[in-house]
């Protein structure tokens, strides 16, 4: 439902400290289906590695001022396909840049329209 929302889905992972935690198989799934949520939206995967909920407050500030400054700061490229099927079917994006030190991060596709 989030991606076909077209809704970017930030995660921000606060991980339990305590090592047996992050090594767990139920952590590492959970951690994995985060990513690839925020991946599959145009979103970012976030972790805050040593932060836990009664933890340091300045550094999740920080990481959340860093987040705002980032979105602040992209840019929004809209894409009309010239094909004018309208079948439904998933169409995938790919994005390339000319300049070295820029990223794009992007959706991984969209689903048609159906007529």
């Amino acid at each position: 439902m989030t991606f076909h929302s077209g809704a970017e889905l930030y995660a921000i992972d606060i991980i339990n400290t305590q090592r047996s935690s992050r090594e767990s198989a139920e952590r590492q799934a959970a951690a994995q289906t985060l990513e690839r949520l925020a991946s599959n939206t145009g979103g970012r995967y976030i972790t805050a590695e040593g932060f836990y909920i009664w933890g340091n407050r300045a550094k999740l500030k920080r990481l959340l001022s860093d987040l705002m400054n980032e979105l602040h700061s992209q840019y929004t490229i809209t894409y009309e396909p010239g094909n004018l099927r309208r079948s439904g079917r998933f169409r995938s994006i790919r994005i390339q840049l000319e300049q070295s030190d820029l990223k794009a991060r992007a959706r991984l596709g969209y689903r048609e329209a159906v007529r």
